[in-house]
């Protein structure tokens, strides 16, 4: 008999003790180690323990071994599989790490953006600095004895959507663990301590995860012999490890006062003798199966419980384990104020509809996550008592084509239909005052605000034209969406509107739109995007991840490139930013394929990153009014040959604008301040334009000293005429004054300015 237990051995030995003291058995634990396979480290050794140092594997899915040479692996190190300034020739997808490993250093797995699933073993104490920052993570699980995370451990990790926490609140690093991961939620266990409204920076949800088990495996399926969580609701899992759960064992749930609910799965065909022994707080047990084997025992001393069993199933009397029974829903619901909220869905799935009535109690709501991830779900028709629709309460369910709202619900939480991949259409009673169903299409009442699109609708849909507003997420992970039409009554569209279409090819943003939110297009398949002279600011990711986007149109209207807008749109390989922009934030065109840019001489700032990591990146032209360059801005541009400034030299945030590019040169005109022989650590050198220029910024420009000046700037001791005229369109054009220019440049200026009602001037060469 092989027992498995995931932790807290004392619990495991005290409950089997008191057990074989009442039934006279004895219980031997046995734990069995997996096996090693151990990959290609390199690796120190201290003490006696090894220390994770590097990777020279293929990559892929990787594990970690648990030990080296005879020595356990304790930790891995600082930046041993860090992919960053010089990446790495393998591509690493997944890691699972030991029970053995106690601490994950310093960016050890930062900038692996494949890197999309990471299992890490029960042992784990200390997480460093950027340990995860920059990958590809869309959700994690932090074990319990975790107790430290380092700062900025998983910034940028821009997929990142859900972080479970399975012990108390650790102290961080700093306030930026989370940075950027906008779409992250962290959850964690109810009878855990230290948790608020936000973590990290990132809003807080209760996680109702499944209690922690103690069991037994015998050919091939499991027996559960021990509870060990903090009770409550409680669904007893039908799996453990892809085996399945199929007894209850003897005292399992013993004493376990604060067991309030249990929901036992259809896969249990028999439970133990006093089982759920003298949970006093217990007052409902969901069988979602066939009656299974049992005596009178089982719910010794649970005077308050009832069995509710489903239609449909078989062996159920009037009582069973000495208690009585009743018609029930196959899953898990709460009761407040004369209202029952489904909290969770176990049945098997197929066509469903949910009751009105449970007990004689009205379903007045949906909980969140209810039917989250139910595969079988093939379609539902809510019952008219129900008001509320919880966030989530449907997403992942992949076999779900139908959904049947009545004319009851007034609220529908966010992303409740998310990712219902095979799901074609709403319907929608027409009395609803709320909502409403064109074609499918989840609507407002009057069709003025575009809620939701099934995520199954395929081809080209055209938005009717009495919509004003598209919702955030209406259209995300319709994969199937070829085409979608805008009409120009559309004034604003929401966050992620059209996140994950990976089959849209094209879009044109109409000029009547002036509002657009952020990641509004991320991750999906457009190659192409027009956009209406109605924006003011392309959106924070906008096109963020848009790997096959090569042309876009940014019109004159937009002012500001938000942070990673533009970032990892690799097919992305020329750009025309208009001179209506005055700022590019962080990270806006990061990772894209640009291989020439030129930033305009409205533009004032260049942020963080802004340019990093576009390695096919040659020049850069950057206009005169840019005062302000922040770290990183260029940072990884290991192709960056020539960075040309139309201006004086502008401050840096940081020592790594030019990080890494080690072919770059900086150039400037003659007659601008502030360069030297190097500038942000990258050589520098004159740079003559073929023709004379007149600056038009810094401090020499305009009126000086009641007259009018200006550098004029070109080649070094070359001749050229300053000349003046009253009328440009006359051509009427006269010389003023001949200047050698000495270094490239001279300074002009005309103390009769003030005689004319108005002046010209140009530069010519003799």
């Amino acid at each position: 008999m092989n027992t498995t237990t995931a932790s807290r051995k004392g619990w495991w030995i005290q409950l089997n003790e008191r057990r074989a003291a009442r039934t006279g058995m004895l219980v031997l634990l046995v734990l069995a180690l997996p096996a090693v396979v151990q990959a290609q480290f390199t690796y120190s050794t201290n003490n006696g323990t090894v220390t994770i140092m590097g990777y020279t594997g293929p990559g892929g899915a990787v594990t970690i071994p648990e030990t080296i040479n005879g020595l356990l692996v304790t930790s891995i190190g600082d930046f041993a599989f860090y992919n960053g300034a010089a990446p790495l020739p393998y591509i690493l997808t997944s890691v699972t790490i030991p029970n053995c490993v106690t601490s994950i250093g310093n960016d050890a797995f930062s900038w692996s953006s494949s890197l999309t699933n990471v299992t890490i073993g029960n042992g784990l104490i200390g997480i460093g600095e950027g340990a995860f920052a920059d990958c590809g993570l869309t959700t994690i699980t932090i074990p319990s004895r975790v107790t430290s995370i380092g700062d900025v451990a998983f910034a940028y990790c821009w997929n990142l959507t859900r972080v479970y926490f399975q012990g108390n609140a650790p102290s961080l690093g700093g306030p930026s663990v989370f940075q950027a991961d906008n779409n992250a939620t962290v959850y964690y266990l109810r009878w855990t301590t230290g948790w608020g409204a936000t973590f990290g920076g990132r809003p807080t949800a209760q996680w109702n995860l499944l209690g922690p088990w103690i069991y037994t495996t015998n050919n091939s399926t499991i027996t559960l012999i021990s509870y060990i969580g903090p009770g409550g609701e409680v669904m007893i899992p039908s799996m453990i490890n892809g085996l399945p759960v199929t007894s209850i064992g003897e005292g399992t749930f013993c004493d376990c006062t604060g067991l309030t609910d249990a929901s036992i799965p259809n896969s249990v065909t028999n439970i133990g003798e006093e089982a759920f022994w003298h949970c006093t707080s217990l007052t409902a047990v969901h069988f979602n199966g066939n009656a299974p084997s049992a005596d009178t025992s089982v719910f010794s001393g649970d005077t308050n419980a009832t069995v509710y069993y489903l239609a449909g199933t078989t062996g159920w009397g009037t009582t069973f384990g000495g208690r009585p029974t009743a018609l029930g829903w196959p899953g898990t619901w709460t009761a407040t104020n004369g209202t029952i909220t489904i909290t969770r869905y176990t049945g098997p799935g197929g066509a469903v509809t949910i009751p009105s009535t449970i007990n004689g109690v009205p379903i007045t709501s949906i909980g969140d996550i209810a039917f989250q991830s139910c595969g079988g779900l093939t379609s539902v028709i809510i019952p008219n008592t129900v008001t509320s629709i919880g966030v989530g309460a449907f997403q992942f369910c992949t076999s779900l084509t139908s959904v049947t709202i009545p004319n009851s619900v007034t609220n529908i939480g966010y992303e409740a239909f998310f990712s219902c991949s095979s799901l074609t259409a709403f319907a929608v009673d027409a009395l609803n005052p709320v909502y409403s169903s064109v074609a499918g299409v989840l609507f407002d009442k009057n069709q003025t605000a575009l809620i939701l699109c099934p995520a199954g609708k395929a081809g080209i849909y055209t938005i009717p034209n009495t919509v004003t507003s598209i919702g955030s997420g209406a259209f995300q992970a319709c994969s199937r969406l070829t085409g979608v039409t805008i009409p120009d009554s559309v004034t604003s569209i929401g966050d992620i509107a059209f996140r994950y279409c990976s089959g849209l090819s094209s879009v044109t943003i109409p000029n009547s739109v002036t509002n657009i939110g952020s990641e509004a297009f991320e991750s999906s398949g457009l190659t192409n995007a027009t956009i209406g002279n109605g924006v003011t600011s392309i959106p924070s990711a906008m096109f963020m991840y848009c790997g096959n986007l090569c042309s876009v149109t940014i019109p004159n209207s937009v002012t500001s490139i938000e942070d990673a807008a533009f970032n990892s749109c690799t097919g992305l390989k020329v750009v025309t930013i208009p001179s209506s922009v005055t700022s590019i934030e962080g990270d806006a065109f990061s990772s894209c394929g640009l291989t020439s840019v030129t930033i305009p001489n409205s533009v004032t700032s260049i942020g963080n990153g802004a340019f990093s990591w576009s390695s096919s990146l040659t020049n850069v032209t950057i206009g005169n009014s840019v005062t302000d360059i922040e770290d990183d801005a260029f940072y990884g541009c290991t192709n960056l040959a020539g960075v040309y400034f139309m201006g004086n030299a502008p401050s840096l945030g940081g020592s790594s604008v030019f990080y890494n590019d080690n072919n770059a040169t900086v150039y400037y005109l003659p007659g601008t301040t502030g360069w030297s022989t190097t500038f942000g650590g990258r050589p520098t050198a004159l740079w003559f334009l073929p023709n004379p220029l007149i600056l038009t910024s810094g401090p020499g420009f305009g009126l000086q000293s009641n007259a009018f000046g200006f550098i004029t700037s070109w080649a070094t001791n070359i001749p050229v005429v300053v000349e003046a005229c009253t009328n440009p369109a006359n051509h009427s054009w006269s010389p003023l004054q001949t200047n050698d220019l000495t270094g490239g440049w001279s300074y002009f200026s005309d103390p009769r300015w003030a005689n004319y009602t108005a002046r010209f001037y140009r530069v010519r060469s003799l």
